[in-house]
């Protein structure tokens, strides 16, 4: 039995994974993490919240969207079985971005904004449940919250702790996420080679839309991971499609 520790995007409250759960095997124990509603936390900060919160090892960890950084952070200070990476990031995904960190905290409440991010985050994919599940986490969390998380994912630099790895990490792409470039996943396989890229069709919400197909290449890569000699892991990425 493995324990997969689910560090939600930057909603941050772990409703969405409900997509996800109903598909993992027996021998995956969720243990999903809820971040703060209302505090205004940096990586730092939620990557202490999250250490305070890993049950006994065996356990993986699993960062999707905005909290790829923070599952790199913790699994850096702590000793996961593996680490998934969900259309993730270890730097700021979106550099062109940057100049226009300022003017976030104007924006209205994304809880406003459900039509556009459905189609940003789900594309075609998009069923009304899904879009009920997007609007309730979303307006679970205070819009200032969400703002500063936006923020801090345009100032994200994960790599440091990235390259002090020696566990199996999986990166799980979309191959029509319009809100992570795959730019991301070159990055992540520059800094640690070893990498496996699982490559799903599909957008953004993977987890949501494709849940079936991800549970299935965790389920494998896990499988694959628990035998895995750290002292001797492949300097070559495997490349796979689902």
């Amino acid at each position: 039995m493995t324990t997969l520790v689910l560090l939600p995007g930057m909603d941050g409250t772990g409703i969405l994974f409900e997509f996800l759960l109903p598909h993992l095997p027996p021998g995956i124990v969720p243990k999903v993490v809820s971040y703060p509603a209302r505090e205004s936390l940096s990586y730092d900060e939620l990557t202490n919240f999250v250490l305070g919160q890993l049950p006994d090892p065996p356990f993986a960890i699993l960062g999707e969207s905005f909290s790829g950084p923070v599952a790199v952070a913790v699994a850096a200070r702590s000793a996961p079985l593996a680490v998934v990476l969900v259309c993730s990031f270890i730097g700021n995904p979106r550099p062109m971005l940057t100049p226009l960190k300022a003017l976030l905290g104007w924006l209205p409440s994304p809880a406003m904004l459900v039509g556009p991010l459905s189609l940003a985050l789900m594309g075609w994919n998009q069923t009304p449940n899904l879009r009920a599940a997007l609007s309730c986490s979303l307006e679970t969390v205070e819009p200032v919250v969400l703002r500063h998380r936006a923020a801090a994912a345009l100032s994200a630099n994960a790599r440091p702790s990235l390259a002090l790895l020696r566990c199996p990490i999986l990166y799980l792409q979309a191959t029509h996420d319009r809100v992570v470039p795959s730019s991301c996943a070159r990055e992540v396989l520059r800094v640690q080679p070893a990498t496996t890229v699982a490559k799903l069709e599909g957008p953004h919400f993977l987890l949501q839309t494709r849940p079936a197909a991800a549970a299935q290449a965790i389920e494998q890569f896990l499988r694959r991971s628990e035998n895995v000699d750290r002292d001797s892991l492949s300097t070559y990425s495997d490349v796979l499609f689902y």
